[in-house]
C-alpha cells in the first residue's frame, strides 16, 4: 500500500518526491514540493489523494523548519491559509500531513469514502439506459442513444452526477495497449478545467470509462 500511495502522490504537480511513514500501519505523508509549487495548491491534491485511500488527514500540515500552518481541506470549514510562495529557483519545502488516529484509518472514526461499486448497461423495448452506482449505495441513470454510440458520454455524465460535479462533461476518450492490456483514458472539462484519467479495461468497456472518469474527477 505504502509504494501505491507513494507512487500516487508522486504524480500531482508540483511535488518532487514523497516519502510514506508506514512503521505499523500508514501514520502520514512527507512531500518535497518543486521549486516554485503552491503549497496550498498541493496541499489539498494531496488531502484528497489520503481521503481516497480511506484515511482521515489531520486539518494542519507542517512545513519542516517552520509551525503548523492550516489549509483546505474538503468538508472542512477552516478559512486555508498559505505563506509567500519560495522565489523563482528556490529548493522546495518539505511538507509533512500527519493522519488523524491509530495509523490514520478512517474507518474508525469516520464513513468509508464511497467508490465507484458498478456499471450496469439495461436494454428494453424502449430504450437503453446505464444504471452507475457506488459503494456508498447511491446511483444514477442515464439513457443512451438506440444506437449506442453515445455511451461514453451517457457514462461519464452518470459519474459526475455521483462525484458532484455534474457541470463535468466529456471532451475526449483515447486508448493505449502497454504490455498487452487496453489503457482507457479520458479528458473531462470542467469550466476552464482540463481533468485526466485513466484505467485498465479489463471488462467492458462502459466500466472502464466509469473508473476512467471517476479518476479523473476525484482528483480535479
Amino acid at each position: 500500500m505504502a509504494d501505491a500511495l507513494r507512487n500516487e502522490l508522486l504524480t500531482v504537480p508540483g511535488i518532487a518526491g514523497a516519502e510514506v511513514d508506514d512503521s505499523g500501519g500508514v501514520a502520514g505523508v512527507r512531500v518535497q514540493l518543486a521549486a516554485g509549487a503552491d503549497a496550498e495548491t498541493v496541499g489539498v491534491a494531496v488531502r484528497r489523494i489520503l481521503i481516497s485511500h480511506g484515511m482521515r488527514p489531520s486539518t494542519t500540515s507542517t512545513k519542516d523548519g517552520g509551525d503548523a500552518a492550516p489549509e483546505d481541506v474538503p468538508g472542512e470549514e477552516e478559512t486555508p491559509v498559505a505563506g509567500p510562495p519560495p522565489p523563482p529557483g528556490a529548493p522546495g519545502s518539505v511538507v509533512s500531513f500527519p493522519l488523524v488516529g491509530e495509523h490514520a484509518l478512517a474507518e474508525s472514526t469516520t464513513d468509508p469514502v464511497p467508490a465507484l461499486e458498478s456499471v450496469a448497461v439495461e436494454e428494453r423495448q424502449d430504450g437503453v439506459s446505464v444504471h452507475v452506482r457506488t459503494t456508498a449505495g447511491a446511483r444514477t441513470v442515464r439513457t443512451v442513444d438506440p444506437s449506442g454510440s453515445d455511451m461514453d458520454v451517457s457514462v461519464a455524465a452518470a459519474v459526475a452526477e455521483l462525484v458532484g460535479n455534474p457541470e463535468a462533461e466529456l471532451l475526449g476518450t483515447a486508448e493505449s495497449e502497454i504490455a498487452a492490456h487496453t489503457i482507457l483514458t479520458v479528458l473531462m472539462g470542467v469550466g476552464d478545467d482540463r481533468l485526466s484519467g485513466s484505467a485498465v479495461q479489463r471488462g467492458g468497456r462502459a466500466f472502464a470509462m466509469a473508473r476512467a472518469v471517476w479518476a479523473a474527477l476525484e482528483r480535479g
